[in-house]
Parts: C-alpha cells; sequence; structure tokens
C-alpha cells in the first residue's frame, strides 16, 4: 500500500487472517476512503466498538460478513437501520459512494473466501499456489478502485 499511489489498495484486508482493532483503527485514519472496508473487516473480527466509531451508513456487505462470521451486535445495528446501503462491489472491487440497497446474498464473505478453489474467482481474489498444508494461497492485494 503505497500513499504515493493512492488509488491502489487492497480489498481483502479480512482475509485471510483480521489484523488487530488498533491496526485497523490506524488505516481507517490513514485512509479515510477505506472506512467500509475497515468496517467490513470489523464485521468479520467482531470489532464491535471500532465498527461503532466509523460511523457508516448501514452498509449491506458488512451485514452479511457480521452475519456469517457470528457477530450479531453488527449485523443487528446495520438491520435496524430503515434504508440499507451498498457501498462495495466484491465483483468489481469497487468502493463507491454508498446508495440504497439490499442484503441480497451476493457478498463473497469469507467463509467463502476459505473454501474457494482454483475454479471460483468471482470475488476477484485469485489463488496463486498450493501451498504444502494444500490450501490455497489468495493474492489479495488487487487494486481497490474507487470513485463516486
Amino acid at each position: 500500500m503505497s500513499p504515493e499511489c493512492p488509488e491502489e489498495f487492497p480489498y481483502c484486508i479480512w482475509h485471510p487472517d483480521t489484523a488487530s482493532e488498533a491496526t485497523y483503527r490506524e488505516l481507517a485514519k490513514r485512509y479515510p476512503h477505506m472506512k467500509y472496508l475497515v468496517g467490513r473487516a470489523c464485521a468479520v473480527a467482531g470489532c464491535t466498538y471500532l465498527f461503532h466509531e466509523l460511523d457508516l451508513l448501514p452498509e449491506c456487505h458488512i451485514a452479511e460478513e457480521a452475519r456469517k462470521s457470528g457477530h450479531m451486535a453488527i449485523f443487528d445495528t446495520i438491520m435496524k437501520a430503515g434504508t440499507k446501503y451498498n457501498a462495495m462491489d466484491d465483483y468489481t472491487k469497487e468502493i463507491s459512494t454508498p446508495v440504497p440497497g439490499n442484503l441480497n446474498g451476493d457478498t463473497a464473505v469469507r467463509s467463502y473466501l476459505d473454501t474457494l478453489d482454483s475454479n471460483l474467482t468471482r470475488d476477484g481474489c485469485r489463488p496463486a499456489t498450493k501451498a504444502s498444508t494444500g490450501r490455497w494461497t489468495m493474492i489479495i492485494a488487487t487494486p481497490v478502485k474507487t470513485g463516486g
């Protein structure tokens, strides 16, 4: 991640492993345009306090990730909102201005990425090599497209 090239940032910052809450807090502080990705990482890692600090609109991908990861406090917060939004697109790896949306099951949640095989790359995180454990190593530093 290079501050000199702000258009190139990793998209799947919650896979294969999550970072600490302090790391995500610093990431959101340094790179405000990544706040929705940090919010999604919070849903995976269960960083409820940081999630609320981010003060995001109720985002559908974050809700789906929270539900699948079992972090129901984040999921419930989003589901209580009258209007939910989409700010991420897992197929194009774009982060954009949030628009009204619905949960529709098309989120490439972490558990999906964990079971991804060489024939499934719909989320954009490409399988790279097979480690000695037989698990795929994912290339996750694919540039994020930001836009409005």
